[in-house]
């Protein structure tokens, strides 16, 4: 069981903040007319307006696409985990406002969604945030952690990655069972 705390966990979490933040930045630039979406998406629910609204688009974007190039370099795990730990707060954060607000936007997390943001994509985020914190919490310690043996690795890399699917296809998963 040593192989699997801390190094093994951390292991998965970085494979699903991996995948999780690359699909997030990626669906925001995978055809021309994405990062349009979501920058208008942020106009409509957040008071802000003009090149602010682009600026935080772009610093959106920047920051998902690092925390997802970062996070499985030992070196910078940790950082990376705190980076994706202010983007979910932030994003938590600014999806409980838009809640209150009553809007009725899209949630552009991971593309485009026919669905608002609503209590599901903030459970999402708070689940992420814990995810986060088990991955800080083992990768901060990054000068006396051992890394498992390789069956292990690959064992925690598909547990982080099944994981990460289901986070990114939860909004789907939940309305196909739903009655």
């Amino acid at each position: 069981m040593p192989e699997i705390w801390p190094s093994g966990l951390v292991v998965a979490c970085q494979a699903a903040m991996a995948i999780i933040f690359a699909v997030a930045a990626g669906s925001k630039v995978w055809k021309p007319s994405a990062f349009r979406q979501f920058c208008n998406s942020l106009s409509r629910t957040l008071p802000i307006r003009g090149r602010l609204t682009s600026a935080l688009a772009a610093t959106v974007l920047l920051t998902e696409a690092v925390v997802a190039l970062s996070v499985t370099v030992p070196a910078l795990a940790t950082g990376a985990f705190v980076l994706a730990g202010v983007l979910l707060v932030s994003f938590t954060g600014s999806t409980l406002y838009t809640l209150r607000q009553g809007s009725r936007e899209p949630c552009f997390c991971f593309g485009m969604s026919a669905k608002p943001a609503g209590r599901l994509e903030v459970l999402r985020n708070l689940i992420l945030l814990a995810i986060t914190t088990v991955g800080f919490a083992g990768a901060r310690d990054s000068g006396s952690l051992t890394y498992p043996s390789l069956g292990v690795t690959a064992l925690m890399v598909s547990v982080g990655c099944v994981f990460a699917l289901l986070v990114i296809n939860a909004r789907e998963i939940v309305d196909l069972v739903k009655p």
